[in-house]
């Protein structure tokens, strides 16, 4: 079984990577998943949009929810890459009331993800 890259972009909010994410994806024929739009989807019960998930966040978003979202991401990343490169552009970055808030991956998830690139 061949696993294709996976490039993991991160960062600070509104510094371009969901725009990177789209454009290096297309580019080079890879998958794209978005931490954000997996977060929505699973949150839709509290939130409607990705808009208005960054404008509640913390106020919104339970250990557990971030728990559920990784693993979710992580079996999408382990089945996508099987066929093709992966883009993963995450969030795990926000900013709160109180200031910045980092959520990453546990060192665990990291080798499950299987990261070629983290950016």
């Amino acid at each position: 079984m061949v696993n294709h890259e996976v490039i993991y972009l991160t960062g600070a909010p509104a510094t371009g990577k969901s725009s990177t994410a789209e454009r290096l994806a297309a580019s080079v024929g890879a998958v794209r998943l978005s931490y954000g739009e997996l977060l929505t989807e699973q949150l839709s019960a509290k939130v409607s949009s990705q808009d208005e998930l960054r404008a509640k966040s913390a106020r919104v978003i339970t250990p557990a929810d971030v728990e559920r979202a990784d693993a979710v991401m992580i079996e999408r990343i382990e089945a996508a890459r099987r066929e093709s490169m992966v883009v993963v552009d995450s969030h795990a970055i926000t900013i709160e009331s109180f200031g910045f808030r980092s959520v990453p991956y546990s060192v665990e998830q990291l080798k499950k993800v299987g990261c070629t690139w983290i950016i």
